[in-house]
């Protein structure tokens, strides 16, 4: 007769991993994520945005830039004289863009422009003073409004004695979406004899200055961010 015997091995705690973590451990680095999260999302989100609202501005001014063009080649590059109303130059670029409505003066706010005081200065504090001019809304959702001013229609393109300019305009790079505000989705155009311009461009320094575009500053009767197409341009971004 074989008799086996058979010896019971007890594990050896020495070999024992730990592999999981304590629920403190846990929510010590959930807590930790989340106030990363909180720091970094919302920047990245507003510098999304911000990119997301000049390359917009970019396809816009240069879609703008090339009727502009085209319209000065209707009057032999030189447009001194040839319009005595905001009407005519509207009617002058309905020839060279794709227009899916268009306004008379008087009838384009909440029409073919925003509500009367739903356009905001760059530091969000006032509306911007637009005139009730006629305005165009173009089919991939751009909206531009034309100033009224008649001074510009009666000087010869020398409004203010300062500077050439025939003509005034503002461009709502992404028609009726928000944010609305002067400087990151509308900004504001001129025309001189020969071109046309970005407000606040070398041209127009003199008057525009840096004041207009400055988030900090709302002391200009809610034209804060009127000169800042040209400064982002020049700066391939929006910086503020």
């Amino acid at each position: 007769m074989r008799i086996q015997i058979y010896k019971q091995v007890k594990p050896n705690n020495s070999f024992k991993s730990k592999n999981g973590f304590t629920l403190a451990e846990v929510l010590l680095v959930i807590t930790i994520i989340g106030v990363i999260a909180s720091l970094t999302i919302p920047n990245l989100i507003a510098d999304i945005n911000k990119s997301i609202l000049y390359n917009s501005f970019m396809v816009s001014s240069q879609t703008f830039f090339t009727a502009s063009s085209e319209v000065y080649s209707d009057y032999e590059n030189n447009i001194s004289g040839i319009f005595t109303s905001p009407e005519e130059i509207r009617d002058a670029y309905k020839t060279h863009l794709n227009i899916i409505k268009s306004c008379d003066t008087g009838d384009s706010f909440g029409n073919c422009w925003h509500d009367n005081g739903m356009v905001f200065n760059l530091p969000n504090t006032l509306p911007v003073p637009f005139d009730n001019g006629p305005s165009l809304v173009l089919g991939n959702g751009m909206t531009i409004l034309f100033a009224t001013d008649p001074t510009m229609f009666s000087t010869n393109c020398n409004l203010n004695g300062v500077i050439e300019q025939c003509a005034e305009f503002y461009v709502d790079v992404n028609g009726y979406k928000k944010p609305n505000v002067f400087g990151r989705d509308v900004f504001q155009f001129y025309m001189t004899k020969n071109y046309v311009h970005l407000w606040g461009d070398e041209l127009s320094h003199s008057l525009a200055g840096d004041v207009f575009c400055d988030p900090a500053n709302d002391s200009t009767g809610g034209w804060d961010g009127a000169a800042c197409g040209a400064k982002i341009t020049t700066a391939g971004k929006i910086y503020y």
